[in-house]
């Protein structure tokens, strides 16, 4: 039996990397859901159970938009792991 697959519409998202001084553009990035505290950036994100709590992004890695508009935190190794930058 012969079968025809076709890939799935995959999740892309954006990414902005905490470099420790580019405070203007991840304020921006994030719009109200998170902010630059000293060497960090805070994010409110919601827990596996659905509850709201603070994720922090360190200096070299990543706060992510996902497509449904949610945000995260993400280490750069994480996010070349499973994602490619986009055309």
């Amino acid at each position: 039996m012969i079968n025809r697959f076709q890939l799935k519409k995959l999740p892309t998202l954006e990414a902005c990397q905490w470099n420790g001084v580019n405070v203007e553009e991840m304020n921006a990035f994030l719009g109200g859901n998170g902010s630059v505290k000293g060497r960090y950036v805070e994010i409110g994100v919601l827990d596996v159970s659905g509850k709201p709590t603070v994720s922090n992004v360190s200096v070299g890695n990543y706060a992510v938009k996902h497509e449904d508009g949610s945000y995260a935190a993400m280490t750069a190794s994480d996010l070349f792991q499973d994602y490619v930058l986009a055309d």
